[in-house]
């Protein structure tokens, strides 16, 4: 009959298969006179530490063994550390593939996860699509631990709460919630924590937004964003401390920030790193460019404001351009760095002068579309600017058809839309314009200065 050690180590044999992966490692060891296996991810584990724990172990004699079971060998020879027993050996698989170290020593009945998890990452900067000309030039990175400590250095509260699951049942992703305790809702704390356990996939594959659709089912018409992301630490930091809620997602520098709400992303983190009196300019500018590049176009064109009766040929220069500016963007995406500059001026070139002269485009309509590529990058969401894109074209397209009243009706479905966008707890998508909320609409439309209690 098989011992109990020598069950443990074939139920980990066949459920880790250390022989059919390369980077799965296993170590025959001697401790205190008794058989010994260790498993391990060659690439995600502490080396030295691992290392200088062994070379502790194995000196150990059977007098020091003689009756202690693995919990009080964790406590007794692994100091460093968190080491927990673990039975199951399907359980102590996962986490051995999430990068911890599992120990099995003749005589113990559990496994010891000892957590020894070094992620491979890259180096920690700032963003590249969120910048900031003043402040700190962090952020997030695909290590999950990282991102909670970037959050935790700059609230250094006993408040602060980090509540940890596991999602997929393939990909067994880490997903963290943080929130500060008695500023956040705890019904907002509770409702995405349930949502988060109810959660049934194999795999997040793309880290936030695999979480984000199995966490509320998009709906196709509905392109406005539900959830709001940073990947500055700064930025989560002063949500966090607002009452919002962090989502985390191991493997993605991508942070969610809940609930959410429509007129929360018209805010950035420039407007905090000036006086109230320029953060609040800033602000209403941003405002007013997010709102005149979704009206400005239909309404140009509904106006018939363009030197030509061809309305119809004004329309199809419109969709014509709308559908080449994306096109750039998706080529400067996959255009490498270095020749990101020379493609910017070959697109400006063969759109601009030479587009007009050939008469293909005219030039109101150029001049329209230049505008709105740089209103694009105005507000930090990509997301949002979509949507707004999508409702732009669907007035101008209502407004091809029916005129002022096709406009109109374009109007109504936006607003109908977004008033009826459902958001992860919080009072309502357009809040505090609805409900209204004139306290919480003047401190959206103003920059306060700092005081204890706001951030």
């Amino acid at each position: 009959m098989p011992t109990d050690f020598e069950q443990l180590t074939q139920k980990m044999q066949q459920v880790l298969q250390p022989e059919n992966s390369f980077d799965v490692e296993e170590r025959q060891l001697l401790i205190g006179d008794r058989r010994a296996t260790a498993w391990f991810v060659d690439a995600m584990t502490k080396d030295d530490v691992l290392e200088r724990l062994l070379s502790h172990m194995v000196t150990l004699t059977a007098e020091q063994l003689a009756g202690i079971t693995a919990e009080q060998f964790a406590k007794r020879h692994v100091p460093y550390t968190q080491a927990t027993p673990e039975q199951d050996a399907q359980t102590a698989a996962v986490q051995i593939l999430a990068g911890q170290t599992a120990l099995l020593i003749e005589g113990f009945d559990a496994y010891l996860i000892i957590d020894l998890r070094s992620y491979p990452m890259r180096t920690l900067k700032e963003p590249e699509e969120d910048r900031v000309m003043l402040g700190a030039h962090d952020g997030f990175c695909e290590s999950v631990k990282t991102n909670i400590a970037l959050v935790r250095r700059r609230i250094r509260s006993t408040d602060f709460r980090v509540q940890h699951r596991v999602v997929g049942s393939k990909s067994h992703t880490d997903v963290a919630v943080c929130w500060l305790e008695g500023i956040a809702k705890p019904e907002d704390v509770q409702l995405i924590l349930q949502k988060i356990e109810r959660i049934d996939v194999g795999s997040l594959s793309m880290g936030h937004e695999s979480l984000s659709e199995a966490m509320i089912k998009p709906k196709w018409f509905n392109p406005f964003p539900q959830f709001r992301y940073t990947e500055r630490p700064d930025r989560a930091s002063a949500a966090i401390a607002e009452g919002k809620v962090l989502v985390m997602v191991d493997n993605s520098p991508i942070v969610s920030m809940l609930p959410t709400s429509l007129p929360d992303f018209a805010q950035d983190t420039n407007e905090y790193y000036f006086g109230p009196n320029i953060g609040t300019f800033l602000r209403w500018v941003r405002a007013l460019i997010i709102l005149v590049s979704l009206f400005l176009i239909p309404i140009w064109y509904t106006a018939e404001i363009y030197p030509t009766d061809d309305r119809w040929k004004i329309f199809m220069e419109l969709m014509i351009a709308e559908l080449v500016l994306d096109a750039v963007k998706l080529a400067t995406l996959h255009t490498p760095s270095s020749m990101g500059g020379m493609f910017g001026i070959i697109g400006t070139l063969i759109l601009g002068e030479f587009a007009v002269n050939s008469g293909l485009f005219g030039e109101g309509v150029l001049l329209l579309m230049a505008f709105q590529a740089v209103a694009t990058f105005v507000q930090p969401s990509f997301p949002l600017g979509y949507a707004f894109k999508f409702y732009r074209l669907l007035l101008t397209v209502l407004a091809a058809l029916l005129g002022w009243w096709g406009f109109a009706g374009g109007v109504i479905i936006l607003l109908v839309t977004a008033a009826t966008t459902k958001s992860i707890g919080g009072e309502g998508y357009l809040a505090p314009f609805i409900p209204f909320r004139p306290a919480q609409l003047w401190r959206l439309l103003s920059r306060r200065r700092i005081h204890k209690d706001n951030s």
